[in-house]
């Protein structure tokens, strides 16, 4: 390092993280608390992942739940669902269950229209 560089890193450490931070971005910008810099926050275990909401009944998924679930996601609205809201239709997809009583109804209205009962 050079000399003010050794000089601005014993300045910063002896400041609280809450000043060094406030230095940090007036000088840079807020370019710095980037989607990868939030990634890698998560990555090195500092942050907690944000929890996923569940596009039907609004509960709220650890980030960890909901990948090791496999991540569902309606098929249809394309909306994040929790475990207890994943419901199978007729096609073998997984749709929340408002798009899958909407999909359960075409199907039979389909059907009736093809004289299939």
């Amino acid at each position: 390092m050079t000399n003010n560089q050794d000089r601005m890193w014993g300045t910063l450490a002896d400041m609280r993280g809450g000043d060094v931070l406030r230095y940090l971005t007036d000088y840079h910008g807020m370019q710095l608390l980037d989607d990868g810099f939030y990634e890698h926050l998560v990555g090195e275990g500092v942050m907690e992942p944000e929890p996923v909401i569940c596009g039907y009944c609004n509960a709220e998924i650890a980030a960890d739940e909901w990948e090791e679930n496999g991540g569902p996601s309606c098929i249809d609205c394309m909306e994040p669902f929790c475990p207890d809201c994943r419901t199978p239709c007729s096609d073998g997809y997984d749709r929340c269950p408002g798009c899958a009583a909407e999909f359960e109804k075409e199907v039979v209205e389909n059907e009736e229209s093809n004289g299939v009962t």
